[in-house]
């Protein structure tokens, strides 16, 4: 961002200190792989009025990588090595202010930096080049490797750390990454599975700001002003402009800090222009708005629960650049026009704390941009999810996030199934399914349930080895409901389930639910599709899980239309949950704009 409106209210510490790396291979962003080449970084963050002297970094090439030669080179935040204390160094030792012995790379970083094993240089904040106006400096050391671990498996980026002072030392933060293939998912489950933050849209409403983010960690909310969010800051806005300019031409007074874009959310669109924003009194979707810290760090997080295990998903999510004008000279006290290079966001994803992707930089002009990454699930049924903030900021990496979403993946690969198929036919429940390559697949397990929650084991199938169609027989009743599911084992005792095939009884409609029309104004009105006579529970939930709204009524067997009692729901996402006195339960996400 822009300097000189640094104030008071900026929340970073006096240093701070982080690890983070650079998938060089993949620009455009991607899950690491076996040949990668990746550039490990640390920063050292100095804010105005601290000194620190004999400062130094201490890197260790991670096991499962080699070390690519002549990639040692102390950096200004934004990549520059061409500045004061800044520069590309030799690998050889007594030559310079860097060297390699073995696996540990040594970089002397500051003013009258020595050439190891003499100490590191002085830096003194906001003074010491390269500095991000008067306010801090930041450097970074850095070195280059590439992958030689097998996919499938992790490295670990560790025990790399800063010395300064007489004797101090500190460890930066470990970094587990998973080696895994980049695959791309054409089919989705049309159910997103992340329910935090409104499904990830961040709500909808006619203030300018909403409320602070139960998922945001380790950042400051701020609500939008002339000169803030500022470093280390976030919103979540319907309208990123400080006055809620709702105009095509917007004046440097109606943007954040004279340059941010003044732009709406993306939810509801599929391009990369989004929403236009609106005005103040006028209902919009929010979306999340970061001004990155100096120092790479996690601000996003979710858990999910009832994941399927073994079972491919995909996660989904739109980023934007927000300011092309966001760089800063790092000789002087004042920004570059035209700005060169600038912070671009970057963002890094981990899955319990196990790195999965990173996005590569995000360009200015683009817009809002897709990215997403596919991952199995092995064995676990719930996750958490972590982004983290993949660059330093101070002259640029500001930008917005929305429509997160987690949907599982449903592509075909070999050794999966299609989905199954489950109908009655002569008095029996016939199962089917087709594979396609089986050399891997030892036999198939066909499950049943009739509670759709606890299944058992109907019967097994071996492999053919060659695919094909499989059909397997199952005499068991019905009784109202059964429901069929195909476990999938292969040679090396890994599995994997498909999706849930069902039979209902003859003549027994399926119970349904379906909020018309939705979005809505006012109070929802839906038709109840029952089987039966039945008495029901309806209950409006809002994101947190607080129930809003509950009735209790007797519905009839066929479709029932139903208003809810209230009248004043606030504009918002919602879950509408109608439970039936026989156990089943039908919900649905209902949008409500307004009064």
């Amino acid at each position: 961002m822009m300097s000189g409106l640094l104030t008071a209210g900026f929340s970073q510490s006096s240093v701070n200190f982080q690890n983070y790396y650079v998938n060089i291979s993949r620009p455009n962003g991607g899950a690491a792989n076996n040949g990668d080449t990746l550039e490990i970084r640390g920063v050292i963050n100095v804010l105005n009025g601290t000194n620190f002297t004999r400062v130094r970094f201490l890197g260790v090439v991670p096991t499962g990588t080699t070390y690519i030669p002549g990639s040692l080179q102390a950096k200004t935040n934004e990549g520059v090595s061409t500045v004061t204390n800044t520069g590309s160094y030799t690998d050889a030792a007594g030559d310079d202010m860097a060297q390699i012995s073995g696996s540990n790379v040594t970089i002397n970083l500051g003013q009258s930096a020595g050439v190891p094993p003499a100490n590191g240089g002085s830096i003194t904040g906001g003074s010491t080049i390269p500095r991000f106006y008067s306010s801090s400096t930041i450097i970074q050391a850095t070195f280059k490797v590439r992958v030689t671990a097998a996919n499938g498996g992790y490295i670990t980026i560790s025990n790399n750390r800063f010395t300064y002072n007489t004797s101090s030392t500190v460890t930066l933060d470990s970094i587990r990454v998973h080696l895994c293939p980049n695959i791309a998912c054409g089919t989705f489950d049309v159910t997103n599975t992340l329910y935090n933050e409104a499904y990830g849209t961040f709500q909808m409403g006619t203030t300018q700001n909403r409320s602070a983010s139960l998922h945001v960690t380790g950042f400051t909310y701020q609500t939008v002003s002339a000169n803030g969010p500022q470093d280390g800051q976030y919103a979540v806005v319907k309208n990123s402009s400080p006055t809620q300019y709702s105009g095509s031409t917007p004046a440097n007074s109606d943007r954040v800090f004279t340059v941010w874009d003044v732009f709406g959310d993306h939810t509801g669109t599929t391009n990369s222009a989004g929403n236009a924003p609106v005005g103040n009194g006028v209902s919009g979707g929010y979306f999340l708005m970061v001004n990155a810290s100096y120092q790479p760090s996690t601000i996003f997080f979710a858990t999910v629960s009832g994941l399927m295990p073994n079972s491919l998903y995909t996660l989904r999510f739109w980023i934007r650049n927000i300011c092309g004008r966001c760089a800063a000279d790092p000789t002087i006290d004042g920004p570059m026009f035209p700005p060169a290079p600038g912070v671009k966001p970057a963002l890094a994803y981990s899955i319990d704390d196990i790195d999965y992707y990173t996005s590569g930089d995000i360009s200015y002009g683009t817009g809002w941009v897709q990215k997403s990454f596919t991952f199995t699930t092995g064995a676990a049924t719930s996750i958490t999810f972590k982004i983290r903030n993949n660059a330093p900021g101070g002259g640029g990496n500001d930008w917005a996030l929305d429509d997160l979403s987690l949907h599982q993946c449903l592509m075909l690969l070999p050794g999966q199934v299609s989905d199954i198929k489950a109908e009655q036919v002569i008095g029996k429940n016939l199962i089917s399914w087709e594979a396609k390559e089986e050399s891997q697949t030892e036999y198939y397990v066909v499950e049943y349930s009739y509670n759709n929650q606890n299944f058992s084991t109907a019967g097994t199938v071996t492999s053919r080895k060659y695919g094909g169609k499989y059909n397997y027989s199952d005499f068991r009743p019905v009784n109202g409901k059964i429901y069929y599911r195909l476990k999938t084992v292969s040679l090396n005792g890994k599995s994997s389930f498909s999706k849930i095939a069902i039979i209902r009884e003859s003549g027994l409609n399926e119970q349904s639910l379906k909020v018309s029309p939705n979005p809505v104004t006012g109070t929802p009105k839906f038709v109840v599709n029952s089987n039966q006579t039945q008495e029901a529970t309806v209950k409006l939930l809002n994101m947190a899980g607080k129930t809003i709204e509950t009735m209790k009524l007797k519905v009839s067997k066929g479709q029932n239309q139903i208003c809810l009692n209230g009248s004043n729901f606030e504009p918002g996402v919602y879950m509408l949950v109608v439970s039936f006195a026989d156990g089943q339960i039908v919900n649905e996400k209902v949008v409500i704009m307004g009064r």
